[in-house]
């Protein structure tokens, strides 16, 4: 009769079985001792080491790809924050000065006829501008209050004189015969003055103001 031999039913070596079972175990305190290392590593030496260690892996030709990017650092994320709100702020000077130029040129008379015209409604418009100016200023005084409409008033008549002198330039070089556009000279800063005070033209809206 045939007996199976003692081999077919147990391992020829129990010591491999035995080693198989501890190698897991052993496998598992070996991450646990590099994970304490390196965390002990990091509370000494700070991030900087490890940073270093990285920069070293990276020239590995095999490890070097696998190891990932840097964060961004607080130094670099505020350089990108600025910038972005630098090209921001040029490209709104850019739209206002476009603007600018576009509602200047629309302003601009086109021939002595237009031009007289809007002196008058400019000049009817700086003595209402004066007028509110003085109501509004003695109101002020008198209730010792509502300077913000003074300063409101105040402004308007700024706008409107403005508007009046670039009128008297355009009116000037319209009888000269000229385009009107004097490259650096009178002409462009009342046209930056009516620009930035903010306001519409006075022939369109008045420049009276009444304290609340």
């Amino acid at each position: 009769w045939w007996r199976p031999c003692r081999a077919h039913w147990w391992p020829a070596h129990p010591g491999v079985a035995m080693g198989t079972l501890m190698a897991v175990p052993m496998a598992a305190l070996a991450v646990a001792l590099t994970a304490a290392v390196v965390v002990a590593i990091v509370s000494v030496f700070g991030w900087s080491i490890v940073a270093f260690i990285k920069t070293l892996l990276r020239m590995v030709p095999v490890i070097g790809p696998l190891i990932p990017p840097d964060p961004p650092s607080q130094e670099e994320i505020d350089a990108a924050n600025a910038l972005r709100e630098k090209e921001e702020a040029e490209a709104r000077a850019l739209k206002e000065k476009e603007e600018a130029a576009a509602a200047r040129e629309a302003r601009r008379p086109k021939t002595p006829e237009q031009a007289i015209v809007k002196l008058a409604e400019a000049t009817q418009a700086v003595k209402d501008a004066e007028a509110a100016v003085a109501s509004i200023l003695e109101e002020a005084k008198r209730k010792a209050g509502g300077w913000n409409l003074v300063a409101e008033a105040r402004e308007k008549l700024e706008h409107a004189e403005a508007l009046k002198a670039e009128i008297e330039e355009d009116l000037e070089s319209l009888r000269r015969g000229s385009s009107g556009v004097v490259p650096g000279g009178t002409v462009a800063s009342r046209s930056a003055a009516v620009e930035t005070s903010g306001s519409k033209p006075p022939q369109e809206n008045s420049a009276e103001a009444s304290p609340s």
